[in-house]
This record gives structure tokens, sequence and C-alpha cells, in this order.
């Protein structure tokens, strides 16, 4: 990788942490994390889900996403729970979109999907 390029995703880099989306994100897990237990539980949500999409059964996936779901329900009713997922969302869609245009404008063949 070329020196230029390593400083343009550097800059963009900045402003993905100056965006709305990363603030809100930063402060919300900032939020979370003051209740570690509650911090714990939501990341085994989060690794949970995670392994499930990747290397999940693809017979099995609704209903394992739904033995997840139903487990952990009482945290998930949480509001800072909430809105810790919804701007971990929030981010990740952003990134998505960056990466779609990047991907776009080189012509970086993914039509294979």
């Amino acid at each position: 990788m070329t020196s230029e390029i390593q400083a343009k995703a550097k800059e963009l880099a900045e402003l993905i942490l100056n965006s709305e989306e990363y603030q809100n994100y930063i402060k919300s897990k900032e939020v979370l994390k003051a209740d570690k237990e509650l911090y714990d539980k939501v990341n085994e949500l989060r690794r949970r889900n995670y392994f499930l999409q990747v290397e999940g059964d693809e017979n099995s996936i609704y209903d394992e996403m739904c033995k997840i779901q139903n487990e952990f329900a009482m945290i998930r009713q949480d509001n800072r729970v909430d809105k810790f997922l919804r701007d971990e969302v929030s981010l990740c869609r952003m990134i998505q979109q960056i990466n779609k245009i990047v991907t776009k404008e080189i012509d970086f063949e993914l039509d294979f999907f």
C-alpha cells in the first residue's frame, strides 16, 4: 500500500471518528460499560449473534436466532442496551456504505454474492 493511500485511509478514519454515528456509539458504549455485568451480557449476545451469522447452519439459523433472542430478552428491554445496539448497527451501516462506495468506484467485482 502506498503512503498516499495510507494517508487517505487515516483521513477517512478521522472523519469516521468525528461522525455522529461514531460519537453516538462511543457515548452509548460508555454508558453500558458503567454496568460491567450488563456489558458482559451484551457482549455475550453480540458474540453469539456474530458466530451464528458467520458460522450458522442455514437450516437451523432461524431456530438458533429465536433461542438467542429469548435467552437475552430481559437485557434487550434495558434502554441502555437498546440504544447501544442501535448505535452499533448505525455505525456498521455507515462502514458498509463506505465499503460499497469504494468497491463500486474501483470496479471490484462482487457479483458472485
